[in-house]
């Protein structure tokens, strides 16, 4: 029962620190991005890229290496 009750107070923390940290993009409905919207894409594209790299077994990036769409072939 401690051991429950420590998981769901660490939860309870964590949630408080996401919404005091995300409080602009979350009250305004994913309307404003913090800080420069650059820097926050290309976080959540190194993010995303993480998951993907442990979640699929068949995603073509590797660690140090994203997949990034690249329009024309290099010589």
């Amino acid at each position: 029962m401690k051991f429950y009750f420590q998981v769901l107070l660490y939860l309870i923390f964590c949630l408080i620190g996401v919404v005091n940290a995300f409080y602009p993009t979350l009250y305004s409905g994913f309307a404003q991005m913090q800080t420069d919207p650059g820097d926050t894409r290309l976080n959540q594209y190194f993010l995303e890229h993480s998951f993907q790299l442990l979640t699929k077994r068949n995603y073509v990036g590797e660690l140090f290496s994203p997949a990034f769409f690249i329009l024309i072939k290099m010589f």
